[in-house]
């Protein structure tokens, strides 16, 4: 039983953030009228990079301790009660987040009407950020 609720747990953890990242995604444009997905994934990268970071200071500092020596007590920490605080805290972030099923319909009607109501949506803001093309190649055989 504990290995079923490990792993329904962890597949919650896989699987919601990258949904609820796509809804609020949807959710900027229809407020802003950009996209901003790289913002948004370089933010939730960065994050998780320095989640890492922590976690493996807190993991020489829990197992080894002050004294160098292997602490059963720290390693039940480390793999029970750090990680148990942490979720609790991202739960407790997300208390207020209300974009049901029924908003993000609501949300992606706003964009669709905005589309297809204008049809330069977005091609401007891409338009300024084009690089020029590249030159054509040089002919080679001359310089033989």
């Amino acid at each position: 039983m504990t290995f079923l609720s490990i792993g329904v747990a962890q597949a919650a953890i896989r699987t919601f953030p990258d949904s609820i990242k796509a809804d609020v995604i949807d959710w900027d444009e229809a407020e802003t009228g950009d996209r901003k997905e790289g913002s948004y994934f370089a933010a939730w990268n960065l994050a998780e990079k320095l989640g890492s970071v922590v976690s493996v200071a807190l993991v020489g500092f829990f197992v080894q301790g002050a004294g160098g020596e292997v602490d059963p007590e720290g390693v039940r920490r480390v793999v029970s009660y750090v990680p148990a605080t942490f979720m609790l805290l991202a739960m407790a972030s997300l208390v207020g987040f209300r974009l049901d099923e029924t908003s993000h319909a609501e949300v992606r009607e706003r964009i669709d009407a905005e589309v297809l109501s204008n049809p330069g949506y977005g091609k401007a803001r891409y338009a300024k950020a084009r690089i020029a093309p590249a030159p054509p190649p040089r002919d080679r055989s001359a310089m033989a």
